[in-house]
């Protein structure tokens, strides 16, 4: 009995790394141009940027790398197709989240405790 091996892409890497690496830097792409108002963040530790505006960017889904951006207390997703936002829940100072014209169809998330403790 003998497995087959993983198909290996450049450098060592499987076609599923590749792919979700280049996924990712695709999201932080986007996330990062959409950051806007810079300035002191909530916790007064420093400063960031404190905005992203992310409408009409034809995203369908979100991704981890989002979190990164922990200081962001405002979000536009306004004109996407996200159906689940429940991974922004995990952003501790967001206090604005605009969904308008997307597929959510859960807002469960919103009753949470643990999640979106500013909204």
């Amino acid at each position: 009995m003998s497995s087959k091996p993983k198909k290996k892409g450049r450098k060592g890497h499987s076609e599923k790394e590749e792919k979700d690496a280049k996924l990712k830097t695709f999201f932080e792409a986007q996330y990062i141009e959409g950051l806007r108002d810079p300035g002191l963040v909530m916790d007064k530790t420093g400063y960031g940027y404190r905005a992203m505006d992310l409408k009409n960017k034809k995203m369908d889904m979100l991704n981890p790398v989002i979190l990164t951006f922990k200081n962001i207390i405002k979000i536009d997703f306004q004109d996407n197709s996200i159906q689940d936002f429940q991974l922004l829940g995990q952003l501790p100072f967001l206090v604005t989240l605009n969904l308008k014209k997307n597929g959510v169809r859960d807002l469960r998330a919103l009753n949470h405790d643990d999640y979106f403790p500013h909204l």
